[in-house]
């Protein structure tokens, strides 16, 4: 599996952005900057492309996120013979996951609702 990368070409050079781990870690400030970017420099045609780009990573954590749903409940109906009262808690790297995928979705939301100049 390749990640997804975004690029934007200024006048004075380019930046590459893992769309995942950008979108997904990116302070308000750092977003603020290379959004400021995008829109001055990038067609609309790439910001469709980099909507399309989030929406597919937002499908593969939700996939993701099902699978270790289903598995931590598969753990708990075991147990639940044996310990009535079990409730297993969702993993740090479950809600690790579903962190990133709010910040993928807010991301998508805000550039949807920008007006690109490009």
């Amino acid at each position: 599996m390749t990640d997804s990368v975004f690029r934007i070409e200024y006048p004075t050079g380019y930046m590459e952005l893992n769309v995942r781990e950008f979108f997904a870690n990116a302070n308000k400030k750092r977003m603020t900057k290379v959004l400021k970017l995008a829109k001055q420099y990038c067609s609309d045609l790439r910001r469709e492309e980099l909507i399309n780009a989030l929406r597919s990573e937002v499908d593969r954590l939700n996939e993701v996120i099902k699978k270790l749903e289903s598995l931590r409940q598969s753990e708990q109906y075991c147990l639940q013979a044996f310990f009535p009262q079990v409730r297993i808690e969702p993993s740090g790297y479950e809600k690790a996951l579903r962190r990133q995928r709010g910040k993928l979705t807010e991301s998508m939301a805000l550039i949807k609702d920008e007006r690109w100049d490009g």
